[in-house]
C-alpha cells in the first residue's frame, strides 16, 4: 500500500445548514453517507406518514424544521420535518428521482424533463432552469454557488452551471450518459461513469486528472470521499470495493473482504441456468426434483433433498442463483468502516420457485479492504437498477430494500437490533437529521420515525415477540424463543375471536419458532397470537400478543 500526506481545504454546500441537518444525496458534498449524531433506535411507531400519489426514488434533503423530495408523479414536495405537514408543492413536465441538494434559501434539484431547476426553498418560486438532458444524477453547490453534475442523454458530460451566468453550461464531454452523482473535495471532484470508469476532475483546470479502469458499468453508484481516499463500488460484473488516493487515483486497496467471495459464492460454482428455472415452474415435482439433483452433483449451492421434499421454504441454503452480477448501493464511509448493500438477482427459491433478490449489507474495514461483518436478506426487488444506500450515525447503520424491509444494525458487530416492515419496496435512500430517521418508499409513503431517547430495542436472537407491532407493510413476524425444550401450541385470533392459523411444533433449548405472517389479505382490526410452551422438565409458559393490523 502506498502511503501519502495529503491536505486539502474541503469545498462545501454553502448554505446556513447544521450538522444535524441532511442537506443534500448522501448527507454531505463529500458523499459519505454519515451522520455526527448520536441516536437511539427507531420510535416503535412513526412520528408522521406523508402519503404521495406517485412513487418515491428521490432521497430526502432536510434543513432545519423542513424537508425536500422529488416524487415520480412529476411533484417536488416541501413537508415539514416534524408535523408531516406539506408546506408547499411543484408540479413540473417529468418525474424526480434525483434528490435536491439545499444552498442558502435556494434549492436545485434535476428533473427528468431533462432540466435542472432552481428555487426559492421557502415558498417553492422559480429562481432559474437550465437544460441538463436525462437527469439522475443529484447536483453539488459549490462554494461560489457553481453547480455541479451530470447530465444524461443527450449531452453526456460533466457540467458546471453559473446560477447568474448563461444557460449553456461549461461541459466536459463523455461518450456514455452519466448518472452517478458527484463527490466533491478541495479542488477535485469524483464520480462513476456508465462506461465503467471511477474518474477523478480537477475543478481549477476542468480536466480529468485520472480515471481507474473497473469491470462493472456504475450506473447509478456514488463514490465518497474520506482521508484524501475515494471509495467506490461499481457493482454489475465487478463486486470489488476500491479505495484509491483522491490526488492521482492510485489504487489504496482493492477487493471483496475476507475469504474473496466470488471464490465461494455463486457467481463461481455450478449454478441452475435461468433458462430452466422458468421451465421449472411447469414442471411435476418429479421433473424437477431429478433435475434439481442433477445441477446438485455439478455444485449448484441449493438444499439437500431433506430440504426439498419440505412443503414449505427452506433455509439460504434452499436459494440458487441464476445471474452473476450485483447490483451495488452508494458506499458508506465513517471513521472505521466502508458500508453498501449489495443485490444479486436471479435467486429463486427451489420449492415454490418464487423469484428473490438477495441482499447483503457489508461493512468493509477502512484501512485494510478486510470484511468485518455482513447480513443478508432475501426479498423481492422493484427496479433492477437501483439500491437504497445506508446511512450511518455514531453507533448505528440504517438501511432499508425490497418488500418494505427497513433495518437498523449495530455499526461494530452487525447485529440487526431494530427491524419494520413498511408499506412499499425501499430504493429511496433513508435520511437522519435533528435526532429523526426519514425513509420513503415506492408505494408513495415517506416515514418519520424519532431517534431520541427510544428503548434499546428488541434482541431478534433470544426473545418472543410479534414485530412491527402494530402491524403494517405486507408482513409481520411472530417469533416464539425458548430456553428449555418444550413444546409449542400457538393459535391466531381475529377480532371476532375466531381462530385464523394454529400451530403445534416441538422446540429444542435455545431454539425459536418464526412464523412471517402475511398480511396482504388480512382485513383491519385486532388479532391476537396466543402462544402456550409446555416444557419437557415440567412448567407451563403462556403469553399473549395483542397485534393490530394497519392498513
Amino acid at each position: 500500500m502506498k502511503k501519502k500526506n495529503i491536505v486539502f481545504a474541503v469545498v462545501t454546500c454553502f448554505s446556513l445548514c447544521l450538522a444535524s441537518d441532511w442537506p443534500t444525496f448522501r448527507g454531505d458534498m463529500q458523499r459519505t453517507g454519515c451522520s455526527p449524531q448520536k441516536t437511539g433506535l427507531p420510535s416503535a411507531r412513526p412520528l408522521w406518514q406523508y402519503r404521495a400519489k406517485g412513487a418515491f426514488v428521490s432521497s430526502p434533503s432536510i434543513v432545519k424544521d423542513a424537508l425536500y423530495i422529488g416524487c415520480r408523479d412529476s411533484t417536488l414536495c416541501a413537508i415539514g420535518a416534524t408535523t408531516g405537514s406539506r408546506l408547499w408543492s411543484r408540479k413540473m413536465k417529468g418525474w424526480f428521482d434525483s434528490s435536491p441538494v439545499l444552498y442558502g434559501d435556494s434549492l436545485v434539484v434535476g428533473c427528468l424533463d431533462q432540466h435542472i431547476y432552481v428555487l426559492n426553498r421557502n415558498t417553492g418560486v422559480s429562481l432559474g432552469e437550465f437544460p441538463a438532458g436525462f437527469q439522475l444524477s443529484s447536483p453539488a453547490v459549490l462554494a461560489d454557488g457553481t453547480i455541479l453534475t451530470l447530465i444524461g442523454h443527450p449531452y453526456n458530460a460533466l457540467a458546471k452551471y453559473q446560477r447568474d451566468g448563461p444557460k449553456n453550461p461549461w461541459p466536459l464531454l463523455f461518450k456514455q450518459p452519466m448518472y452517478s452523482s458527484v463527490a466533491v473535495a478541495g479542488n477535485m471532484a469524483v464520480f462513476g461513469g456508465n462506461d465503467g470508469f471511477l474518474y477523478g476532475v480537477n475543478l481549477s483546470s476542468n480536466r480529468i486528472q485520472w480515471s481507474v479502469r473497473t469491470a462493472g458499468t456504475t450506473y447509478l453508484s456514488t463514490p465518497a470521499i474520506s482521508d484524501s481516499l475515494v471509495f467506490f463500488a461499481p457493482g454489475d460484473f465487478d463486486r470489488n470495493i476500491y479505495a484509491v488516493w483522491l490526488s492521482d487515483g492510485a489504487i489504496y486497496w482493492k477487493g471483496e473482504g475476507n475469504g474473496n467471495r466470488a471464490k465461494t459464492g455463486p457467481a463461481a460454482v455450478a449454478r441452475v441456468p435461468s433458462s430452466l428455472i422458468g421451465r421449472m415452474q411447469h414442471m411435476t415435482p418429479l421433473q424437477r426434483t431429478r433435475w434439481l439433483e442433477y445441477y446438485q452433483k455439478q455444485g449448484a449451492p441449493f438444499a439437500k433433498r431433506s430440504l426439498l421434499e419440505k412443503s414449505s421454504a427452506g433455509s439460504a441454503a434452499g436459494w440458487v442463483s441464476a445471474d452473476d452480477r450485483v447490483r451495488t448501493s452508494s458506499v458508506t464511509v465513517d471513521a472505521n468502516n466502508v458500508y453498501l448493500v449489495q443485490r444479486e438477482l436471479g435467486y429463486t427459491n427451489i420449492i415454490d420457485m418464487v423469484p428473490q433478490s438477495r441482499y447483503t449489507l457489508l461493512a468493509i474495514d477502512k484501512a485494510t479492504g478486510n470484511q468485518v461483518w455482513s447480513f443478508t436478506d432475501y426479498c423481492t426487488g422493484a427496479i433492477a437498477g437501483y439500491n437504497a444506500s445506508p446511512v450511518a450515525t455514531v453507533s448505528h447503520l440504517f438501511c432499508g430494500w425490497g418488500e418494505g424491509m427497513v433495518y437498523a444494525c449495530d455499526k461494530k458487530s452487525g447485529q440487526v437490533v431494530w427491524r419494520d416492515t413498511l408499506n412499499g419496496d425501499i430504493l429511496s435512500s433513508p435520511a437522519v437529521a435533528n435526532g429523526k430517521l426519514y425513509v420513503a418508499t415506492m408505494a408513495g409513503n415517506l416515514y418519520c420515525f424519532d431517534l431520541k431517547n427510544t428503548p434499546t430495542g428488541l434482541d431478534f436472537q433470544q426473545s418472543t415477540f410479534c414485530y412491527p407491532n402494530p402491524a403494517r407493510g405486507r408482513a409481520s413476524t411472530i417469533q416464539v424463543y425458548v430456553e428449555r425444550a418444550g413444546k409449542l401450541s400457538m393459535t391466531l385470533f381475529n377480532i371476532a375471536e375466531r381462530p385464523v392459523f394454529h400451530v403445534d411444533e416441538n422446540l429444542q433449548a435455545g431454539q425459536k419458532y418464526v412464523k412471517e405472517w402475511d398480511l396482504s389479505g388480512v382485513a383491519n382490526g385486532v388479532y391476537f397470537a396466543q402462544i402456550k410452551v409446555i416444557y419437557t422438565q415440567g412448567g407451563v409458559d403462556k403469553k399473549t400478543l395483542k397485534i393490530a393490523v394497519l392498513h
